[in-house]
Formats: C-alpha cells, structure tokens, sequence
C-alpha cells in the first residue's frame, strides 16, 4: 500500500516557534537560528478594504511563498514528520507510507499524522490525499482501509512532488510540459524593449532556472534540450515569430563565463550531466543514505556503483544517474587510507602518473579486481616495494611511494579533484571534460599512451611489425618518451621509419573506424605500412640522388655539403655518394 499526502496550506499553516524548536534540535547554531527568525517574524501585511488600505498587522506564523529560503525552512519542518516515522519503525512498525496494508499500520500513520498536525500546525487535505494498493491486496481489504483513512483511491500515482513516477518509452512527451512552460515565459516577454543586458537577466534567472528541478533527477532527451536552447537563442538575439536574425556569435562561445569572454548562459546538457553527477557522488560517498541502499538492493547488489550495469527494466531515473558515472570518474581521485575499496588497475589514485592510474594492464586477469590494500604492509604502514617492482615498471613504483600512508588505519576517501576541500560540486563539475571511451576496445578512456600502445588492436600491430615489439613494459609517461627509447633500443635498419609509420598506421586505423565504420585486417595493415616504407626510401633516394647532382655540377665546400646531407637519411647517403663517384 502508498500513501500520497497532500498538506492544506503548508506554508501558510507552518508555526514559527515549531522551525525553531526543530533547527535547534538539528544542531543548527544559536545565531544563525535567530538570524532566521528575525527574517520571519519582520513580515507584516495590510489589507485592501473598500479600496483603503487597512492597518498593518504581524502575523505569527507561515512562510512567505517565492522567498528562496522557504523551500529549505519547509523541508526542515518536513523533517519533524520524519522523526516520527523513524521513531514509529523502531517500534517494529513496518516501513510506513509504503506499507503493509493492515489496520495496525494504518492506525499508526494516523497517530503520526495527527501528532505532525498538532506540533507543527499543517493540516492533512484529505481530498488530495490518495492511497494506492497493490494487486495481492483483496477488494474488499481494499475498502476497509481506505474507509479508515478516508483517501481517494487511486490506481497509480502520476506525480510526486513535480515529477513523474513513471516514464515510458516516449521520453519527449512526458517531458514536454517542461519545454512549454519556458516557451510561454519567453513568449510573455516584451523583447523589443528590452536592452542585451535586459534580456540576460530573465534568460538566467527564469527560462534556463525552470528545467533545473527536473534535471536534478532525470536526463532530459537532446530534443526538449535543443529547443529549449532554442527558444533562448532567439530570445536573445532578437527573434519574434517566424523572423530570421542573424546570430552573430555562437551559442557556446555565449555560454562561456564572462571571464573567458563568453555572456555566462547555461550549457543545459552539461548542467544536467553535472546535476547527475551530484546525485551519483552522493551514492558513491554516503552508500548507506536511503537512496543509496534502495539502488544497490535493486540494481548492484553483488559490486559497487563504479561496476553497476544497466539492465534492460531498469527505471529511467538509474539510466540518467549511471549516465553521469563517466564524469565523477573523470573528475575525482581516491586518497589511499586503508586501501580496500581502491583497485591497483582502472581506479584513479597515483596522482604522479598520466590519468592518475596504472594505464598497462594486469598482468594477471584474476588481479583486475584486486586492490591496493594487498601492496600495504599492515604492521608497518609502508609499501611492498619488491612487489610493486615485480608487477610494475620503476616509473609506476617511483610514483606510488611517494603516495603517503597514513599511521593509522582509516577508510578510502573519495575526492574531487575541482575543488580545494576536495567535495563535489556542480558548478566545477559543469567544466569537466570526460574524456571518450576508446572506439576500437570499447574498455577504457581513450587516451594517447592507450590508443597507440595499450589497445588490443595497436599491440597486435606492434608484434607483428619488422620490429616485433612488446608494448606492455617498460612503461613511459609520454608517446615521446616510448618512441625515443624504442627507435634506440630497436637494432633494425630504418628503425625511426618503421616507428613512425606505424604510429601513423595506428591513427589512420583509428580514424577509420570512428568515422566511416570500416575495419581492415590487422596483417593487411602492415603490409601497407611496410609498402608505404618502400614508397619513402624510394623517395627518399630520388631526393638525395637529385642533390649529389647538383653537388657534382656546382663548386660547394665541404660545410655546405654538410649542411645539406643533415636533411637526408644517412643511411642512404652512402648510396647515393656511390652514384656520385661514377658521374
């Protein structure tokens, strides 16, 4: 059985010495509670009387609707029906409000009910009030308890607190009430007389404002987002009707803050994805919060929220959280306490290193899920060197011990790399740029050292190069650095043509799959490249032999002739200069 309450007048029926009674009991300090109540109790009202204005008067209690600190004083009053609940369920009452439809269960939520009414000075309106029963619950206990309660019954509830309960397949429609309501904002506005600056201040305050409640839980869909950009877009340049006007600068250019040039608008799908991510840290950080333990029981119970998957029933308000994992990634770092909720591969948690993580992979498959702990001496709160050096490069060990233990043992903390106190919060969130999961593997970020090095496809390419090379170890912190130190170790002719083609091999393979979806085979690829090599050192020779010519036909020292010779391969010259000396 669900229960929607629906309270008559709650903010003008709220008692103002109940909020204060209940922020001091949560902890709130003296100051700042007086602080409220002064901004409470300055209100005063006068009334119309026959067209006079009548004598002010001070009420003594309700909050004032379209203040912004009412929402957050009302949601404090809320807490006191809260405690009532929790306190109701340590006396072995079952979860209240989706209960078990039985008497003693009703009777209780109105004993509760009825204390909430007295204390805080909300009134229950029974005739918005709806009960809703599940199908195992029989008719005729159906109407048994809902005479008890005197609600309307309903089959399901279509709303709660603004938002839809349930979404189908068609995302747009339920959604679209949203998109219309800015549209009959802008619509109201007089923009013909308003100034640029004029235009800014509704656009920011009201018309990209009206969406962030619903984005604070579900992903919006690209095309109610797209016209509801487009609806501000022409706003502010001047467009009324079916009238073209040219704008004169790109929409994210104008979403860029004023300090970077930009007007300060709202990217709305990177504020949604950013308002998501906050809901996703909260999980992640406070696992044992309400949420977090109804998602888990539902949808991980067996890993954690880095791992959960989504399946195909699962609802959309998990679709959009877990739509925002790839930022929280990107932007957070663990700092190692203890080291068991941390993974050696694929968690964030070297600072030193390139991504903050282990970019080779395991060496092991059993070892993907193991974590840092087991590389942490227990007794002596230090790092396992000799086994860090027998899995890991001295590049990866270097930076892991510089990673400070602390003395005693504490748990892993999660932090936001964004901020200084290390917390999430929306507005750094909003300028994190997730970086593109590899196109080829599908596995991991694509980064630099992964797509020419660490994807499957690019190692398979490097072995079966002339060079036969093993990109897993050693490992570098740049492509550079990796390419230097194999053209000097590799003992091939041509060792820097080889390198360089199939690195450029690597990104042509790449691209051709991202953007025309084709895939070719991997030992064809190589005989390519290798053709290609032929088609250089040809090239390159007809240069060369073109420059002994007009060496033997002009009257150059031996320093010009030098210089020139720097620009050629010196592993041809002596080919060429072969050539030369029968001219």
């Amino acid at each position: 059985m669900a229960l929607k309450l629906d309270m008559s007048k709650a903010y003008d029926r709220v008692e103002w010495n109940f909020i204060e009674s209940m922020m001091l009991k949560l902890g709130f300090d003296v100051n700042f509670v007086a602080l409220i109540m002064r901004c409470l109790s300055s209100v005063s009202y006068s009334l119309l009387v026959n067209g006079f204005p009548s004598d002010r008067f001070v009420p003594t209690r309700g909050l004032r609707q379209g203040d912004p600190i009412s929402p957050f004083l009302f949601l404090i009053c809320a807490e006191g029906f809260s405690a009532l609940l929790r306190n109701a369920e340590s006396r072995k009452y079952d979860s209240l409000l989706f209960t078990r439809a039985s008497e003693a269960d009703v009777e209780a939520i109105l004993d509760i009910l009825s204390t909430y009414e007295l204390a805080s000075g909300q009134k229950l309106n029974l005739e918005k009030s709806e009960v809703s029963f599940s199908r195992n619950v029989s008719a005729n206990s159906q109407e048994i308890l809902q005479s008890k309660l005197n609600f309307t019954r309903v089959e399901g509830h279509d709303k709660y607190l603004g938002l839809p309960t349930y979404i189908g397949r068609s995302k747009k429609i339920v959604f679209q009430t949203i998109q219309d309501r800015v549209w009959k904002k802008v619509k109201g506005w007089k923009e013909r007389f308003l100034s640029r600056a004029g235009r800014e201040v509704p656009l920011k305050s009201v018309a990209q404002a009206i969406p962030t409640y619903a984005m604070q839980c579900f992903k919006l869909p690209e095309s109610v987002i797209g016209n509801i950009t487009s609806l501000c877009r022409n706003f502010w340049w001047g467009q009324k009707g079916s009238e073209r006007k040219l704008a004169l600068i790109s929409w994210e250019k104008l979403c860029k803050s004023k300090r970077e040039g930009g007007i300060g608008f709202r990217d709305l799908r990177a504020f949604n994805c950013a308002l998501l991510a906050r809901q996703f840290w909260r999980i992640a950080t406070n696992p044992n919060s309400l949420a977090g333990r109804i998602l888990k029981g539902k949808y991980f119970q067996r890993s954690t929220i880095w791992d959960a998957k989504v399946p195909p029933n699962a609802s959309y308000t998990w679709r959009s959280i877990i739509s925002a994992r790839d930022l929280v990634v990107e932007g957070s770092s663990w700092l190692i306490g203890n080291g068991k909720s941390v993974r050696l591969w694929g968690d964030k948690w070297i600072p030193k290193l390139p991504g903050n993580r282990i970019s080779c992979p395991p060496p092991q498959p059993e070892l993907r899920n193991a974590t840092v702990d087991g590389w942490i001496d227990p007794i002596h709160r230090n790092w396992r060197v000799q086994e860090l050096r027998n899995a890991l490069s001295e590049i990866e060990v270097a930076a892991i011990t510089k990673i400070r233990i602390p003395n005693h043992e504490q748990e892993d903390v999660l932090q936001w790399k964004h901020t200084k106190n290390g917390e999430f919060n929306v507005l750094s969130a909003r300028g994190v740029n997730v970086d593109r999961v590899c196109p080829r593997c599908g596995e991991v970020s694509e980064t630099t050292l992964h797509l020419f090095l660490d994807c499957a496809e690019s190692k398979i390419l490097w072995r079966i190069s002339p060079a036969r090379i093993d990109t897993c170890m050693p490992r570098f912190l740049t492509l550079y650095d990796w390419c230097l130190d194999t053209i000097e170790k590799c003992k091939l002719p041509r060792s820097w043509e080889i390198i360089m083609l199939f690195v450029w091999k690597i990104w042509e393979l790449r691209n051709l799959w991202v953007f025309e979806k084709k895939k070719i085979d991997l030992p064809a690829a190589c005989m390519k490249t290798l053709a290609l090599l032929g088609e250089f050192e040809g090239c390159l020779y007809a240069y060369c032999n073109k420059v002994a010519h007009l060496i033997a036909k002009s009257s150059m020292d031996h320093n010009e002739l030098s210089v020139l010779m720097e620009d050629c391969s010196s592993e041809i010259w002596p080919a060429v200069l072969d050539d030369k000396a029968a001219i």
